[in-house]
């Protein structure tokens, strides 16, 4: 369990991106993708080199699932989260 909680994500690497770069923190979870590449290797974000369309997709949460459902929702309406708290 100490291992997963040190493990980067794409959610905590978009939250570190938003504490370093002051673009990153124009956009939201959901419109990041179109502005940033994730790095698989790296786990990070990184500016994107093409401008132009992208998709980025978020998984389908039921309102019954509760506080996930809540989160989600958070994710496509705060911009330049910063933290846990910060949502």
């Amino acid at each position: 369990m100490a291992r997963a909680a040190q493990e980067e994500t794409m959610l905590t690497a978009f939250f570190s991106k938003n504490e370093t770069c002051s673009e990153a923190r124009n956009y939201t979870y959901q419109e990041f993708p179109q502005h940033f590449v994730w790095n698989y290797l790296e786990k990070s974000w990184t500016a994107r080199k093409q401008k132009g369309s992208a998709i980025g997709r978020m998984h389908f949460v039921a309102p019954s699932a509760g506080e996930w459902f809540y989160l989600r929702l958070l994710l496509t309406v705060k911009k330049g989260s910063k933290s846990w708290e910060d949502l």
